[in-house]
């Protein structure tokens, strides 16, 4: 889908918004807008064609310094969102 909006923003949190105040539509995780499925304020529209997979990289000075509550934190992200 080619979209040619007026208001564009890279932030899924202005997206939400802005879709909950009715200006338009909105591309977010489930588990972002559920609660607003949940209550009525959004409603889901499924495509016949899923999105592209979302690509996250954690990008470091050097490996052998690596603090622990970091390792933890992409430990945990690569636990959550791999298939």
């Amino acid at each position: 889908i080619k979209v040619n909006g007026r208001y564009r923003v890279n932030s899924g949190e202005m997206a939400g918004r802005a879709a909950i105040s009715g200006v338009g539509f909105a591309i977010l995780s489930k588990q972002a807008c559920q609660p607003y499925i949940d209550d009525g304020r959004l409603i889901e529209i499924e495509f016949e064609q899923s999105a592209a997979p979302l690509q996250l990289f954690a990008l470091y000075s050097d490996r052998r310094y690596l603090p622990a509550k970091t390792r933890a934190l992409i430990d945990f992200m690569h636990q959550r969102l791999s298939h």
